[in-house]
């Protein structure tokens, strides 16, 4: 294999400005619901103003940062979002769907490890997602240039087991 570390995988940048479209548009047609929807639109419209404002803000930082998505080195796996993952704690990375979408998931040697480094919030949200999907991270397949399991495919012919 003609690829050498490290690997960078970044966000589609079109992808992610569509996203932010959308965001600025259900943003919008929230501000808009405070106005017309009377009482019930005074709570349902701001709260939504502030859920996909942020949403919208979020996607929109990720179109203009530099950050890689995902990057292996010879160190390990840095996911974003997520801490980093070294090569003796990667017990395994599988492609696997849920709910209609396709993610590339990471699984660790001690989960419980893992999870003590992660954000309170991160850690939250992998837990549960653990009814949906194996492993300790996740990224999805939209969050990535090409297709999911060709990234599978290099990240496993990278791990130092692999690379002889």
């Amino acid at each position: 294999m003609a690829d050498t570390l490290p690997l960078t995988w970044f966000a589609p940048k079109g992808r992610m400005i569509m996203l932010g479209l959308l965001g600025i548009g259900m943003t919008t047609l929230s501000v808009f619901v405070i106005f017309i929807g009377g009482p019930v639109g005074w709570v349902i419209g701001p709260i939504g103003t502030i859920f996909f404002g942020a949403c919208t803000v979020a996607i929109f930082s990720r179109v203009f940062t530099v950050k890689p998505v995902l990057t292996v080195t010879e160190r390990g796996i840095d996911l974003w979002r997520y801490p980093f993952i070294p090569w003796e704690e990667l017990a395994a990375i599988e492609v696997a769907p849920s709910s209609g979408e396709v993610f590339l998931v990471f699984d660790v040697m001690d989960p419980e490890a893992y999870f003590a480094r992660m954000s309170p919030l991160t850690r939250r949200w992998v837990k549960m997602s653990a009814a949906l999907l194996p492993g300790a991270a996740y990224l999805s397949a939209r969050a990535l240039p090409e297709p999911v399991e060709d990234v599978a495919a290099k990240i496993g012919a990278m791990h130092p087991q692999n690379r002889g």
